[in-house]
């Protein structure tokens, strides 16, 4: 999109992708004209490119080299919680740490494996983010006589990228009083809230920029003189971010309908998936020159 000199009208077409997702589209088109004292171009360009997740490959979505002779990569914030006593050992269990067994639901010692539970931490997030870009250009040039001349560009750029990461994590401590633990004692818990679905971050940006100069020879030196005008707004968009100080509170209560139920493999109900998340926030951040 950035050439200044463009003989014929042109325009491209492409189509690509990998398997899986990562597809990408393009289109582009130029016009433009030259005359004895003047020449003049137009061009656009059109971008956009889907997500590939890491689900979608191998290597991402397990991270247990060992297999292949390599290190295991996978991380105990996983679907199934982490549990570990703070004081001793889990009455029941007679180790340190637990992770809650796939189908358990929460009873001792049964629902529950001194195996920690891991995951893929890649697997959720995307290989390729997701990008939408649209941009134009325009420019020319005008020879008052063999010298000097004047000149000008307008540019504009509009994009917009997604990326997509694993889903947000519930890390803390619940008491001995919380109504699910099976331990009567307290314990140290880490979880992914998978039924919030993946944590996002989405910016977008515009940018505009202008130039109108004057450009010549003076003697044997080259002088150019010109005014620029150039915009930028970039906005930032947080989604699914876990927060802090409403998970401390809901691991505190007593309230079955308040705190969420990390011993067992059953999902939490969406109504205290939603009160542990931060709402959707944005930051805003502007430059001119």
């Amino acid at each position: 999109v950035l050439k200044d000199n463009i003989d014929s009208p042109t325009a491209s077409l492409y189509y690509g992708g990998a398997n899986g997702g990562g597809n990408e589209e393009r289109a582009t088109v130029g016009v433009g004209h030259q005359g004895e004292r003047y020449k003049f171009s137009v061009s656009g360009d059109y971008f956009k490119r889907s997500f590939l997740d890491g689900s979608e490959r191998s290597e991402f979505f397990d991270e247990n080299y060992k297999p292949y002779g390599g290190t295991d990569y996978r991380s105990p914030i996983a679907p199934l919680t982490n549990i570990t006593a703070v004081v001793g050992t889990l009455p029941g269990l007679g180790s340190k740490t637990a992770s809650v067994a796939p189908g358990g639901t929460g009873q001792v010692p049964g629902g529950f494996s001194t195996t920690p539970a891991l995951a893929s931490l890649l697997a959720e997030a995307d290989v390729i983010p997701a990008s939408l870009r649209r941009s134009a250009l325009g420019n020319g040039e005008f020879h008052f006589t063999d010298d000097p001349k004047m000149f000008g560009e307008l540019l504009y750029t509009d994009q917009y990228d997604v990326q997509r990461a694993q889903a947000p994590t519930i890390t803390g401590s619940v008491l001995a009083t919380n109504p699910y633990n099976p331990f009567g004692v307290p314990v140290a818990v880490t979880r992914q809230l998978v039924e919030a679905g993946g944590t996002y971050t989405n910016v977008s940006s515009k940018l505009y920029r202008g130039v109108l100069g004057l450009s010549g020879k003076l003697f044997s030196w080259d002088w150019e003189t010109y005014v620029l005008d150039s915009s930028e707004k970039t906005s930032s968009t947080y989604i699914n971010q876990i927060n802090t100080t409403a998970v401390t509170k809901a691991l505190a209560s007593t309230d079955p309908a308040v705190t969420p139920n990390l011993f067992s493999s059953a999902p939490i109900p969406a109504s205290v998936v939603s009160s542990l998340l931060n709402p959707q926030n944005s930051e805003i951040g502007r430059a001119h020159v």
